[in-house]
């Protein structure tokens, strides 16, 4: 059933498609932009590659708050699709378990199924990214699991990863193993005959040089790793191979790239293939019969026969990604011919860079399979070449032929997981998990449970029972926003990428071409916007560079703004459009629009006169403005891109239609929100969508927590309330559609702290001896509690108790700060710290005090004896007893004291010191002549 998308990729498509398609791959030979290039320019513009030590900081951030999550919170709920899959990026099955598979997404994770697809687990969301390259299992012991992150596709919106992760227990827990900066794994290969042997190709930084790239190895099962082969800071490996019986022979295949926000390539002349002899001591290129070396060698795929090593295949793209072609190697890579492989000409189109994968059957060197936007097999070498996979998805990424049986293997695409059991003359769908790319969603308001949204790659699909199971494809290309008339469903908008915007009158049916009126040479956002009327769903509104209205459900179209960009940017990708637009509830003539060079505009007369409100915002790209219920001059506005210098948050309020800016999320993790709503049956709570998961405010954005329970760290680019129901919908870049019930989000209650130990106020301890501090405490919503002792700023113990000895006489304070993750409640206990009794013995009963000089004519040291730590006031008074000044008024330890007076303002006299403390008074008398 999608055959027709391969005419899609291969030119030959329906008219609209084809407009769609013509703006996705220009027909100059340069391959335009594709879904990466949109996803990295949000988050770097205008700088030109992300701060991967930002990413993680973020990243670990939002995973603090996420374990923070109170044990009442609701869990999110799927809603699927499981019946469409998202993109598959690599497959490992068990080798002796045909019924045992892990099945790694692009930006969902790693799922497992234990029952040969029937039902499958999530099983890395506690990882700090969801972007999954690479998995390998060892073959004597496949408890033991290896997952490389970051997708190594260079395509699709996928984050890098963070390094190696392995699991000893089937993936239950995992462990960082290094190569933290490796970026994007493309493989993990594991040594059959020594396990604990593992060689990881690895991509590096795909927006900027450097990195770890290249070939790595371990000998201890990823406990270190040693760097094998490096050519350029520009040139990562795509592919490794080993020879299946001999450890020393490895083949690699190195790829260079260079990409930038606004540039593309796809080639270099470093890109080849390279062999060691010697466990990756010294490697040589192989160059007899391949491609010549130049600047239009772009990826390379590697395969080696396990039934005779000595036979290799290699599959090549140029750049700027056109197929290259097949080889084949019978000397084991000395010489390579090509195969008669020109049927395979159109298999990449001209993003051959988003594949590069071949594989040849273990137990028969001639049985070859090569994967790129359609999935072809050789029986014979490569002397001839038939397509297969016709009743499957397009665009593939992943093979694994089950060990036992290799005319059974397992098959990873763009659509999802598919098996067959005859060597591909048919296959299987085994999707049934939630692995599907949303850009953006919405739901039928007068039939709530239908859920309609825009995905990478399967187009604009729709749930009309509400069953996770069973959706639909209702329009194509990449779907973008979807649109249900709230007071009409038989009225449906649904686009593809760069706003191609199609117009449904029978429920989504069938769609004609709703652009009527928008010039076609306007620039457009891959993710072009388009919003009702909140007033009036006939009235619709829709974002090129400038904002278009339509009163007349999208039949014609009429510009009501000059260009709202700062114009076109450089290179091969657009820029310069609007990214969103937001209509007041309260007002329809206020209008918000923003764009992706950090433009913000204001309308309160329905588009006659615009202002520019982006004084106080940083120079980002504007994600989502969304006007307040209820109050037309209140907006909040949300920024992709990580922080910098010059931008302190990624949200932002407006009290005053933009004339001003204030943070509203200063406590979020430094990660890009996309989306923002309020909720308006409680003004003050709020939502906001991010890279790495959902957080809400309960008190208008002062503080914030991770919302509900269950969601994995996924790019979240749409919220929709379904506030008739108290339902809200995210519509995830990997994990589907979920749900959170709003009704189950009561209001958090702080914990309760009912007993402390010791008593007393202030406690009296004893200097040097050591004293049990306890509390007891409850939380009224049954929250599990966390404590934290301080003293003086360091932590003591984040247990209920702590032990602690004062070295210092007089007063002091220990603190204890308790948690039910969101709310804190403190205790202080003020502390009297005194000698102990022999000390104290050695002390006068009573306070003395002492003057001298005496008599004196300018100054006098006056010295007292505490017994204990005492309130002590000493005073000055005149002989007829009228006091003159004020010396001491506080606490003072026990010992010995001496302070200085100088009367300067005084007369010559008679005068007295007096020493009062809380037990006894004491005084001398003081001679002062000037």
């Amino acid at each position: 059933m999608y055959r027709w998308i391969i005419i899609v990729f291969v030119g030959l498509v329906a008219a609209w498609t084809y407009l769609a398609d013509k703006d996705r791959f220009p027909q100059d030979g340069e391959p335009g932009p594709f879904p990466s290039d949109w996803f990295m320019l949000q988050r770097t513009w205008p700088e030109t590659h992300l701060n991967a030590d930002r990413v993680r900081q973020g990243a670990e951030h939002a995973a603090r708050m996420r374990r923070s999550t109170l044990d009442e919170d609701p869990f999110w709920v799927q809603r699927g699709p499981t019946n469409i899959g998202g993109r598959v990026t690599d497959i490992a099955g068990h080798p002796t378990n045909d019924s045992i598979y892990y099945v790694a997404s692009a930006s969902g994770g790693v799922f497992k199924t234990v029952d040969g697809g029937r039902n499958y687990t999530a099983i890395t969301d506690d990882l700090p990214t969801q972007s999954i390259g690479a998995l390998a299992i060892n073959p004597t012991t496949p408890e033991i699991v290896y997952c490389g992150t970051g997708e190594a596709n260079s395509a699709g919106f996928s984050y890098f990863g963070f390094g190696v992760y392995k699991s000893v227990n089937g993936g239950q827990t995992w462990q960082p193993k290094g190569l933290e900066e490796s970026r994007y794994i493309s493989r993990i290969a594991i040594h059959p005959q020594n396990p604990e042997q593992i060689w990881v190709a690895a991509m590096g930084e795909l927006f900027a040089p450097g990195g770890q790239r290249g070939i790595f190895y371990s000998e201890n099962g990823g406990d270190t790793w040693q760097q094998k082969l490096f050519v350029n800071d520009s040139a990562g490996a795509s592919d490794v191979v080993l020879h299946p019986t001999n450890p020393d022979i490895v083949y690699a295949a190195m790829w260079q790239r260079v990409r930038t926000p606004e540039v593309r390539r796809v080639g270099g002349r470093w890109s080849g293939i390279y062999k060691t002899i010697d466990r990756g001591e010294n490697w040589t290129r192989l160059s007899s019969g391949l491609p010549p070396i130049g600047e239009n060698v772009g990826r390379i795929g590697l395969a080696i026969s396990h039934s005779n090593p000595d036979v290799l295949y290699a599959c090549y793209a140029d750049d700027p990604g056109y197929f290259l072609g097949v080889f084949r190697s019978s000397d084991a890579g000395e010489s390579w011919t090509r195969t008669n492989d020109s049927g395979l000409d159109n298999m990449y189109s001209n993003f051959g860079w988003y594949f590069g994968n071949i594989r040849v059957r273990p137990d028969n060197e001639d049985m070859v399979f090569v994967l790129g936007v359609t999935l072809h097999r050789s029986e014979n070498g490569g002397a001839s070449w038939n397509e297969i996979g016709e009743d499957v998805h397009v665009d593939h990424h992943a093979l694994w032929f089950d060990p036992q049986q290799s005319f059974r293997f397992l098959l990873g695409n763009d659509g999802g997981f598919y098996r067959t059991l005859n060597n591909g003359n048919s296959f299987q769908d085994l999707n049934n998990f939630p692995a599907v790319q949303y850009y953006a969603g919405t739901y039928d308001a007068s039939q709530p449970h239908r859920l309609y949204g825009g995905t990478q790659d399967n187009g604009t699909l729709r749930s009309m029972t509400g069953a996770i199971d069973e959706y639909e494809r209702i329009y194509g290309g990449d779907g973008f926003y979807t649109l249900v008339d709230p007071n009409n469903n038989n009225y449906v908008y649904a686009e593809y990428q760069y706003g191609g915007l199609g117009r449904s009158t029978d429920g989504g049916e069938d769609f004609s071409w709703a652009l009527n009126g928008i010039d076609d040479s306007e620039r457009r956002n891959w993710s072009t916007p388009v919003v009702f009327d909140p007033a009036n769903s006939n009235t619709l509104y829709y974002g090129a560079q400038r904002l278009y209205k339509s009163t007349n459900r999208a039949q014609s179209w009429m510009a009501i703004s000059p260009d709202l960009t700062s114009g076109p940017g450089q290179g091969n990708l657009v820029f310069g459009t609007i990214t969103t637009i937001g209509i007041s509830p309260a007002n329809s003539n206020v209008i918000y629009v923003g764009t992706d060079d950090a433009n913000v505009w204001v309308t309160t007369d329905g588009g006659e006169n615009w202002t520019l409100r982006n004084t106080g915002l940083p120079r980002r790209w504007i994600t989502r403005v969304t006007p307040h219920p209820t109050d037309a001059n209140e907006a909040l506005v949300t920024i992709s891109g990580y922080r910098n210098n010059e931008q302190q948050a990624h949200l932002y309020r407006t009290t005053n239609q933009g004339e001003t800016w204030v943070e509203a999320g200063a406590s979020l993790p430094d990660v890009p929100l996309n989306d923002v709503l309020y909720d308006p049956q409680a003004i003050n709570v709020l939502y906001a969508a991010s890279d790495f998961g959902i957080f809400w405010s309960q008190n208008y954005g002062d503080s914030w927590a991770a919302l509900g329970r269950g969601l994995p760290p996924v790019p979240t680019l749409d919220m929709i309330l379904d506030n008739s129901n108290r339902k809200l919908i995210a519509a995830t870049y990997g994990r589907s559609f979920v749900t959170l019930p709003l009704d189950s989000l009561g209001i958090n209650r702080r914990p309760i702290i009912t007993s402390r130990v010791p008593e007393g106020d202030p406690v009296v301890v004893t200097q040097h001896v050591p004293v049990t501090f306890r509390i007891a405490a409850e939380d009224p919503d049954g929250d599990s509690l966390r404590y934290m002792w301080r003293y003086h700023g360091e932590i003591l113990s984040i247990l209920d108790s702590c032990i602690l000895a004062f070295g210092t006489l007089g007063p002091d304070c220990v603190s204890v700060d308790v948690s039910d993750g969101f709310l804190h409640t403190q205790a202080h206990f003020e502390i009297d710290v005194v000698l102990s009794s022999l000390e104290r013995s050695l002390l006068p009963d009573k306070i003395s005090v002492k003057a001298y000089p005496n008599p004196f004519n300018s100054a006098t040291r006056i010295s007292f004896i505490l017994h204990r730590t005492d309130h002590v006031k000493l005073d000055i008074y005149t002989i007829d007893g009228r006091q003159a000044e004020v010396l001491i008024d506080g606490i003072m330890q026990a010992g010995e004291h001496e302070i200085s007076w100088s009367p300067r303002e005084l007369s010559s006299g008679i005068y007295f010191a007096r020493l009062k403390s809380k037990s006894s008074t004491e005084s001398t008398k003081l001679h002062f002549i000037k």
